[in-house]
């Protein structure tokens, strides 16, 4: 499941000053190289199939402000984003073929 929740706030009667906010929540599905890769990958590495991964899930959150005056604009903002299960490569420790086997 996939969505996310935001919120504005005006700080002010007039409206030019605004605080904002947001969560989202989403996932990464494994692609065709990530599940199927088998190739030499950068100097001394091979490459093999993932076939048994499972989607990353993320969660973001932003909060921020904006200022909106007749000649002036500006924003500024924090965001952070918490991953789950990122595919990443990782060594095995095995060797095939003199080159060190990584997977995902």
């Amino acid at each position: 499941m996939v969505g996310n929740a935001r919120v504005l706030y005006f700080v002010d009667q007039a409206e030019t000053w605004n605080l904002f906010g947001g969560i989202s929540r989403g996932f990464r599905a494994p692609n065709l190289s990530d599940l199927t890769r088998l190739d030499s990958a950068r100097t001394d590495e091979i490459e093999t199939p993932s076939p048994d991964l499972a989607p990353e899930a993320f969660v973001a959150y932003e909060i921020g402000l904006k200022v909106a005056r007749s000649l002036f604009r500006a924003q500024v903002a924090y965001y952070y984003t918490d991953i789950d299960g990122m595919i990443v490569r990782t060594p095995t420790g095995r060797l095939i073929d003199e080159e060190y086997e990584i997977t995902k």
